[in-house]
């Protein structure tokens, strides 16, 4: 990990919903950037009260 450039850990980290739905879901997560926003809310929201996320 050390030689990976800050800059990408940064931009993984303003994005990181989309790679816990993609982990979750089994699905490519630069996909779930094309989802709307009520999809992804919604989604998030499910993952909180499976306990996936806090």
């Amino acid at each position: 990990m050390q030689s990976i450039p800050s800059f990408y850990e940064k931009a993984a980290g303003e994005k990181w919903w989309k790679y816990v739905i993609g982990y979750h879901y089994k699905i490519d997560p630069h996909s779930v950037e094309g989802w709307d926003n009520d999809t992804i809310l919604e989604t998030l929201a499910s993952l909180k009260m499976l306990g996936v996320i806090k």
